[in-house]
């Protein structure tokens, strides 16, 4: 038996409650097919913050500084962020980005992250800590966070 809408007050509340049902279908489905066009925004154009946040699962804080280059050929992201240290507290980012320290026998080099100079590395070895993750389809990326800087170098390969 199907329900008689012949009470002008059931009729709009009806009406209400599928316009802001569609309303919400629609609001979710541009949440869903933005956030999709940011995973999906590989260069250094429109949205490589979110983008390598996404992929990489480190949290980029305030910055004073970014640089960002993509070649396309190699699916490579190298990113330079200089971190605005005095609103954001180090320990706290490392702890929560889960950064490790830097061992002496991980060995980079000036081709592993733009912007970099290898001389910082013996240096400041206290001071530098670093993430790497290999991702199942062949996504990979690595990070190194210079605390006393404020200097975040990632590198991130794509898979496709």
């Amino acid at each position: 038996m199907l329900l008689k809408l012949n009470n002008p007050l059931l009729r709009w509340t009806v009406n209400i409650i599928l316009i802001l049902s569609l309303l919400s279908l629609l609001f979710m489905g541009g949440c869903y097919g933005l956030t999709k066009l940011i995973y999906v925004s590989k260069g250094c154009e429109h949205f490589y913050i979110d983008n390598t946040e996404m992929h990489t699962g480190i949290d980029i804080p305030q910055t004073t500084s970014i640089d960002c280059v993509y070649n396309k050929q190699a699916k490579l992201k190298r990113i330079y962020f200089v971190i605005d240290k005095l609103n954001v507290r180090m320990p706290r980012y490392i702890s929560f980005s889960q950064f490790k320290p830097l061992e002496k026998s991980r060995n980079f080099k000036t081709d592993d992250f733009m912007c970099f100079n290898e001389d910082s590395l013996k240096k400041r070895t206290n001071a530098l800590f670093y993430k790497e993750h290999n991702v199942i389809g062949g996504e990979y990326y690595k990070a190194l966070l210079d605390t006393s800087t404020g200097q975040l170098w990632i590198n991130l390969k794509y898979a496709d």
